[in-house]
């Protein structure tokens, strides 16, 4: 039996104020018949139809997170979450859905002279992702992500109207926390 609930995204390192989401596999949002892309406001979304209990993958983008600590904001890239809906949480109405990633890694593209580089394309290589995302960088020439142990690779290929191969790699263990920087500097023209 289809049920609508609220999904409330969660962590102990950051408070979520905004974001999109769009679910892949357990949940789903349709207007009018039509796959949806929902927009989280304070960490919560409404009217997220499920069938029973079961597990559901989402993606989540275009974040806007505070870390805890220091009310430091974020603009953060592509989050992928997957999680139980369990009997208790569909009675209630509400899925709590914990944000388990205790770093957040700044991805960030200089020039020679140490100067951030807005506007670049980064391609990503995530832990346990096939897929490489694209993300841009901003006007600081950062991309943020949440992250948990694993490898990180960034690289760049073009940027400043030339060719480049411009790459880093960064390895997070279990015990790794707070913000951690990869740094891509690009090369004299």
């Amino acid at each position: 039996m289809t049920q609508s609930v609220t999904f409330h995204f969660t962590s102990s390192q950051f408070v979520l104020e905004s974001g999109s989401v769009w679910f892949t596999k357990g949940a789903r949002l349709f207007s009018e018949a039509e796959f949806q892309i929902g927009h989280i406001k304070d960490g919560s979304i409404d009217g997220v139809l499920v069938e029973g209990p079961i597990e559901f993958d989402a993606m989540l983008g275009d974040l806007t997170v505070v870390r805890s600590e220091d009310h430091r904001r974020y603009h953060v890239g592509p989050v992928r979450v997957t999680g139980d809906l369990r009997p208790e949480d569909l009675r209630s109405g509400r899925v709590p859905v914990r944000l388990n990633f205790p770093v957040i890694l700044v991805v960030k593209v200089e020039d020679a002279a140490g100067r951030p580089v807005p506007n670049v394309t980064v391609f990503l290589h995530l832990p346990n992702w096939e897929a490489t995302p694209e993300v841009q960088t901003d006007e600081l020439g950062e991309t943020v992500l949440l992250a948990g142990a694993g490898k990180y690779s960034a690289r760049v290929v073009l940027a400043q109207n030339r060719s480049l191969n411009v790459s880093a790699d960064l390895t997070l263990t279990h015990t790794d926390s707070g913000e951690r920087l990869l740094n891509l500097r690009l090369p004299d023209p």
